[in-house]
């Protein structure tokens, strides 16, 4: 079968997102908890949703053909919680620049006038609401990578457990979940990543067969 440059540009954009995606997430966590450098974590953490970003459309690539709607409900999931994760690190950003900021105070209280104008802190931290939608795509790709055998069962139940822990983490503020998070994601997606990059052109343009349905008979 015939496949284009382009076509072949996309499955390697797929495989070096899904390696690079949760190996930024990871360094941000570095960066955050144990170096302490804000601006490297910042940096780091949004780049990584442009990865997530990518991948995403990589895995439902993998899942056309054998997955139901629930791959393109994931993969929607994702890209909506990606841009607003990227949004919420940077009024993060912003939050902590502010109160670590060691301002003065008649700065904060300008500072607060100005934001009181757009709803105060409140509007900051409020406005990137759909951010749950990111572990949430997350997680429906990694059960119809499962269900459909795509992946070996070990990686995408890796991949399930890193994104339920990804808003116990970044939501709840648990910090050891951040860590776990971040590995599991690493580890599961990695091996997707280099298993799309090690794929023929052939393989990844070929659509998989619809499994039959197993009809009874009396």
């Amino acid at each position: 079968m015939n496949t284009s440059p382009a076509a072949n540009l996309r499955r390697r954009a797929a495989g070096v997102s899904l390696v690079a995606a949760p190996l930024l997430l990871l360094a941000s966590t570095v960066y955050r908890f144990g170096l302490g450098r804000n601006f490297e974590w910042y940096a780091t953490m949004k780049l990584s949703f442009f990865f997530f970003a990518v991948g995403a459309l990589g895995l439902v690539h993998l899942l056309r053909g054998r997955a139901d709607g629930s791959s393109l409900v994931g993969g929607a999931l994702t890209l909506a919680g990606c841009l607003s994760g990227a949004s919420l690190t940077t009024a993060v950003l912003i939050l902590m620049t502010i109160q670590e900021g060691g301002l003065d105070p008649a700065a904060l209280q300008t500072i607060e006038r100005a934001l009181n104008q757009f709803g105060g802190y409140r509007a900051i931290v409020l406005c990137p609401l759909p951010g749950p939608l990111f572990p949430a795509g997350l997680l429906i790709l990694a059960v119809a990578l499962w269900r459909k055998r795509v992946v070996p069962a070990w990686a995408a139940l890796a991949f399930a457990a890193g994104a339920i822990l990804f808003p116990a983490g970044r939501a709840a503020g648990v910090v050891w979940a951040f860590w776990v998070c971040d590995v599991l994601l690493s580890v599961s997606l990695g091996y997707i990543g280099w298993h799309v990059l090690t794929m023929t052109a052939e393989e990844w343009e070929r659509r998989p067969e619809a499994r039959p349905e197993v009809v009874e008979t009396v």
